[in-house]
């Protein structure tokens, strides 16, 4: 934080060489869409759960694991590693073809009891600083001075926020993914 670098709580994927974040409560389903959309051939998954950020907005990733509920897993017929977390996830491992990307965008994952997906792009400050600042690792347990730091952080301009609405159904999700899959790739062929 004292070199403007931080740990952000996401998982992101690549698409069209550019890295974009999938933030959200815990168990909203970051890892699970992010596993959907990868099996999509035009996202390779960059990092679940954590990435560096730097000054200049260049992410890296900390490992090449991805953790999924027993639930995903059989759902999706996941192969893991057979390794389970204390929360009872287990992990699966994916390769590591990019580094050191510049973040393009930022989806907020909702759920909704609707069988729909829903994208809205975030356009006020307050909430993209809310968005950004709650994802940053450690915040809860940082002493003030740290805390006062992160609110002067405030998230770059070029980074597009959007609120993805997802559905509590996962075999909707999993069924439907083409609809998110297209909603993805149309946010960014209309951003160009």
């Amino acid at each position: 934080m004292c070199k403007n670098e931080i740990l952000y709580h996401a998982c992101s994927l690549i698409y069209d060489n550019r890295v974009f974040c999938l933030t959200g409560n815990k168990g909203v389903g970051k890892s699970t869409v992010m596993q959907i959309l990868s099996s999509k051939n035009e996202f390779t998954i960059f990092s679940d759960d954590t990435i560096h950020i730097d000054s200049n907005l260049l992410s890296n990733r900390a490992h090449n694991l991805v953790k999924h509920t027993p639930e995903t897993v059989e759902a999706l017929k996941l192969k893991t590693l057979n390794v389970k977390n204390a929360a009872g996830k287990y992990y699966s491992s994916f390769d590591i073809s990019h580094s050191f990307l510049k973040i393009n965008k930022i989806f907020h994952l909702v759920r909704t009891d609707n069988n729909e997906f829903d994208l809205r792009a975030i356009n006020s400050n307050l909430i993209k600083n809310s968005v950004f600042r709650a994802n940053i690792v450690g915040i809860t347990h940082m002493p003030y001075s740290l805390i006062s730091k992160t609110m002067k952080i405030k998230p770059d301009p070029d980074i597009k926020f959007y609120e993805l609405l997802i559905p509590n159904d996962l075999n909707f999700l999993i069924n439907n993914s083409d609809k998110l899959k297209e909603l993805v790739v149309n946010c960014f062929e209309m951003s160009v």
